[in-house]
């Protein structure tokens, strides 16, 4: 339910530090196929984001940072589409560039400002260096939130323009998380772009033009979200016996008699109806594993920790990191299974469900060992010095 408005006012078009927005197109090496475009392809299409260094460099020290010749490569169906150069455009950190609606989004942020550009074509620079949480294609001109570097400060824009901006707040939700991926914290609520951010011990719903505080249930926030239009959290008692979901005016108890909620919980929306899932201990101890709430009636208890759903429709995945770097997939048809070999888990889309196949990362820890994508068992090397970040859906 929403509550009275924020005290602190709404400064409309206003534009802290220069902003500029821009179409030009720079230096982009093209794999590309002839006569195909990065942006097209069928809905059975699997794309992957990867990072490619040159042969030799050690990438994982990655002691010349910066200063090494690098560049971001978007892949569909395992064939190299578009390649950005690491510089102006982007870099290589894993979680500063993003697969949105068919187009591959970099950042680069350094000497005190912050270019965003899309499919290797500079669309947006800002002077200051800010983090971007959240984006909505549209057409021409995106909309696109941002927090300030230092973790306070909001800014919503659509291209150039400022549409709405506060110096103090928190905004809930990233395009790192993977229960956000697709356009991060920022989401369309009745044609209008939204997001919710917090300030002190406040949680906020801010549109376009204005902002509401919205009420919290007593107790230790988990997750807050808003699904079919409406305020969304999950919580649980200061002890972490009890979990809760308050959604449409109701609470439900999502309580499992024997378990105790460990420290953390996640809501997945899934169509006007939301599933929380969160890491569990027994009551009288023992390993932590991951539990799937969709009704006070109805859950799943994954073996592993920390589950990420991969299906939430029938039949249900999830995939998961076991504390020693072993990938494992789980469902209550075919239990669990361990990928071989032990891989890292800083991918931001970790595994799809595409066109009926699980497709998974695996980016060895092991030094001289290839990335790779592991589908329906199959491994399939991606030959570079490197990493893959993150595997989508064409629909994402």
């Amino acid at each position: 339910m929403l509550l009275v408005a924020a005290c602190e006012p709404l400064f409309i078009n206003y534009k802290p530090g220069d902003i500029r927005e821009t179409h030009i197109a720079k230096t982009v090496r093209e794999p590309r196929l002839p006569g195909e475009d990065p942006v097209s392809g069928s809905g059975s299409d699997y794309y992957f984001t990867a990072v490619s260094f040159p042969q030799g460099y050690d990438w994982r020290r990655d002691s010349s940072y910066g200063a090494v010749a690098a560049s971001v490569r978007l892949y569909r169906n395992g064939v190299c589409t578009l390649e950005v150069p690491v510089g102006e455009l982007c870099c290589a950190d894993a979680d500063l560039h993003h697969f949105i609606s068919g187009h591959l989004y970099t950042q680069s942020r350094t000497a005190g400002r912050t270019v965003l550009a899309r499919d290797g074509i500079e669309v947006l620079r800002i002077a200051g260096e800010e983090i971007l949480e959240g984006l909505i294609p549209g057409g021409d001109k995106d909309y696109t939130l941002w927090q300030n570097k230092n973790g306070q400060g909001v800014v919503l824009r659509l291209g150039a323009d400022t549409l709405l901006f506060r110096s103090r707040g928190t905004i809930v939700g990233s395009l790192r998380e993977h229960s956000y991926l697709g356009t991060g914290a920022l989401f369309d609520l009745y044609g209008q772009p939204a997001f919710c951010f917090r300030q002190d011990n406040d949680y906020y719903l801010a549109r376009e033009n204005s902002q509401n505080r919205f009420s919290l249930p007593d107790g230790v926030i988990l997750d807050v979200r808003f699904v079919n239009g409406e305020s969304c959290v999950f919580y649980q008692d200061e002890y972490g016996q009890s979990a809760k979901l308050n959604f449409e005016g109701y609470t439900r108890d999502f309580t499992r008699s024997g378990y105790r909620y460990a420290r953390n919980g996640t809501i997945y929306p899934m169509g006007n109806k939301a599933v929380c899932l969160g890491a569990v201990k027994a009551s009288s101890g023992g390993q932590e594993i991951t539990c799937a709430n969709f009704s006070p009636s109805e859950w799943e208890m994954i073996p592993g920790p920390g589950a990420m759903p991969l299906s939430l429709s029938n039949p249900r995945q999830y995939m998961g990191y076991s504390p020693d770097g072993r990938i494992y997939l789980y469902s209550k048809q075919s239990g669990m299974q361990y990928i071989q070999g032990k891989y890292y888990s800083f991918a931001l889309s970790d595994g799809i469900i595409c066109g009926g196949s699980t497709i998974v990362v695996l980016n060895p820890m092991e030094n001289g060992g290839s990335p790779a994508l592991w589908i329906d068992g199959e491994t399939k090397e991606v030959e570079i010095n490197g990493f893959i970040s993150g595997v989508y859906n064409s629909s994402q």
